[in-house]
Parts: structure tokens; sequence; C-alpha cells
């Protein structure tokens, strides 16, 4: 989902759907904080596989395949995707309890480069869709990541509904570089998951700590990480609040 996603934004640029704030406004245990996941954060539990993709003609590896190239692998990666989001699609036990603590303590967001229907068939699918106070997709910006305008888009509406929320201690939760610049520009401090790529080159694009998994993780620990440095310094863990 997360690779395929600045494609969707280049290949469609549809009207906005009208924004629905999916919880009541309502005072969190951790106040100033938030968290916010891309897509690919939430589906890395969802059995994904990252050797699966698609096989890709010849010309699309060429310069200037042109707009109507574009649009079919699009639509070819639309037609994949609906098939994996089928029946069988399942998110690990241990991420869906982790969500469900994160919810009750914090607001939570996606910002995606994905199509809105793809995001919301995977959280459907799992019954995560309540948990996620709003949703921004490839159909709500003008600019895909590394800008930051995705991330700065749900900060604005997280804050329509909890204005006390400030960036600085809101975390995002990234798997890409693109991912993590776009999260910094907008003044989130960002836990990063190698799922995608390489360690080292999450740690290179700012990302304040980097994990194999958010399995193992506990609402403390991935809170802890709202107040690393937003120049990619250490995470320090603060006691449980």
């Amino acid at each position: 989902m997360g690779k395929g996603g600045n494609a969707d934004g280049l290949a469609r640029r549809a009207r906005s759907p009208r924004e629905v704030d999916r919880h009541p406004p309502r005072r969190t245990a951790c106040r100033g904080r938030a968290v916010l996941l891309k897509a690919a954060g939430v589906s890395q539990a969802l059995s994904r596989r990252p050797d699966r993709g698609l096989p890709l003609p010849a010309r699309a590896h060429k310069p200037n395949g042109g707009l109507a190239l574009l649009e079919t692998l699009v639509r070819r990666k639309r037609r994949a995707y609906r098939r994996l989001c089928g029946p069988g699609l399942r998110i690990e036990q241990p991420i869906r309890r982790l969500l469900l603590a994160l919810s009750r303590r914090v607001p939570l967001a996606i910002v995606s480069g994905s199509a809105r229907e793809e995001i919301e068939a995977v959280l459907a699918r799992t019954g995560l869709s309540r948990l996620f106070r709003t949703i921004v997709s490839a159909e709500d910006v003008s600019r895909c990541k590394p800008h930051p305008e995705g991330y700065a888009m749900a900060m604005r509406r997280l804050r329509a509904a909890s204005p006390w929320l400030d960036a600085g201690h809101c975390l995002a939760i990234e798997d890409s570089p693109g991912g993590i610049q776009a999260a910094r520009g907008a003044g989130l401090s960002v836990l990063a998951v190698s799922t995608s790529y390489p360690a080292r080159a999450l740690r290179q694009a700012g990302a304040a700590r980097v994990i194999a998994s958010l399995a193992p993780l506990s609402p403390n620990e991935i809170l802890g990480g709202a107040h690393g440095s937003a120049s990619g310094g250490p995470v320090r863990r603060r006691p449980p609040s």
C-alpha cells in the first residue's frame, strides 16, 4: 500500500470526500499527544507480503511512460489490492490490542498516499474503522509525501476536536524515508518500522527510533516515542502515565 501511493496521487486528483469526525471530542489520558500512522503502518500486521508485487511491462521501467501507462498501473494495483483485501484478511492480535489501547489514550489518525477506498476496505475488514479520528488519503492532498501537506492536514483535523494537541508531542509511525520526511516537515517525531526499507535509511531520513515490528511494544513504549527529538535524536521514554 505504501510504495504505490505516490502513483495513486499523481494519477488521480479526485474530489476530497467530506471528512466525518469518527469520535466526539474528548480529553485523553495523554493530553497534547496523538499518533498518526500511514496505512501501511496499520496493514503491516495484516500478513502483507513484501515479496508479492505486480509484474510490470518493460516500458514501465523507462522514463516518460506517459499518463495512460500510469493510470493502467494504478488500476491493476487497485484490482490486486481488492483481491488481497478479501475474506482472508486478518490482523495480528498483538497489533489489534495495541491499537485499541492507544485509541483509548490518544487520538489516532491515518495519513497515506493510498486511495481512500483501499484504506477503508482494510479498516472495515479488520474492524478497526472506529479507532481512527480522521483519514487523509491521496484524494485529499495536492502534494504527496515527502511533502508535509498530508500530515499538516491531519493535525488541523485533529485539532478541530482536540485544540490542545501539540505537533511536537505527536508521533508518526512510518516505514519509508519519504514518509519520515513528510512527518518531520509537519513537526512530528517519527517511529519507523523497518518492513520496507533498511533501518539505516530510515534513521538517515530522520526517524527518532527504528524498530522491526510494532507487535512487541506497549502503549507506553509507543507514546514515549512522541517525546523524541524532532531533529531525529534519541527517544526518551517516560514513566507510564
